[in-house]
């Protein structure tokens, strides 16, 4: 009886509902009585029941004599139930498709706090690029080892697996700190201008953009083609300058 279960849910049955029709279903016709002990409901929740199925065409009502028994409608009443369901779904889909595709256009933030939150950060961007694609970074963080502790166990494992390139602008006194690779590509903001050590990061990958700000351990996604496109270049624009 548990498909049968799983069918009554996927239309919106209610439990008691559906409860009450599994045991029309498997004894046949009831009383109200019977069917309350049967389905282990109180009388007012099988009245309930009751005029859900009807509601439904579910049960057929048999008057025998001063008695009123109550009948489970067959399956195949569930699978009209169903193909009017799908069929209000073929309807409404080409209008949701529609908003779905107006709405893509808009971007998406999702906003984490805590230090778990900073993880989910890093974690999503290995997990949102594909193999040799590149993103960038922009580091002013204070302290390299305790930005290093945020990071995911698998992160260096995945980045590198997926062989992502990454360009790099931060300060001198943290790109000095970091060992020399073949897919990084590093610059410095000129000491002069300034220390660069606001405890910042932001990350550009896929369509999106990631802000982490350490000092509170406050993060945040942007997702948008459009927007992560704009800054992509501004930062190939200011990397290229340095």
């Amino acid at each position: 009886m548990n498909e049968l279960h799983t069918l009554l849910t996927q239309i919106g049955v209610s439990k008691v509902a559906r409860v009450s029709y599994v045991a029309l279903f498997s004894s046949g016709a009831l009383s109200i009585t019977d069917l309350a002990k049967q389905a282990k409901l109180y009388r007012p929740q099988t009245y309930e029941a009751l005029e859900e199925l009807k509601e439904r065409g579910l049960v057929s009502v048999l008057p025998k004599g001063k008695r009123v028994l109550y009948l489970a409608a067959p399956p195949s009443k569930v699978r009209d139930l169903l193909a009017e369901l799908l069929a209000k779904v073929e309807v409404a889909l080409p209008e949701l498709e529609t908003a779905y595709r107006r709405d893509k256009n808009k971007p998406t933030i999702v906003a984490y706090e805590g230090r778990s939150g900073v993880t989910s950060v890093f974690a999503d961007l290995v997990d949102s690029q594909k193999r040799g694609e590149t993103f960038y970074r922009y580091s002013s963080e204070k302290d390299l080892d305790r930005t290093n502790t945020y990071l995911p166990r698998d992160y260096r494992k995945k980045r590198d697996a997926k062989g992502l390139e990454r360009f790099v602008i931060t300060a001198p006194r943290i790109g000095k700190g970091k060992k020399v690779r073949m897919e990084r590509a590093m610059k410095y903001i000129p000491e002069g201008f300034d220390l660069f050590d606001q405890d910042v990061i932001e990350l550009i990958y896929a369509n999106k953009i990631a802000f982490i700000d350490l000092n509170t351990e406050t993060s945040f996604i942007v997702e948008n083609t459009k927007l992560a496109d704009f800054h992509k270049k501004l930062f190939r624009l200011l990397y290229q300058k340095l």
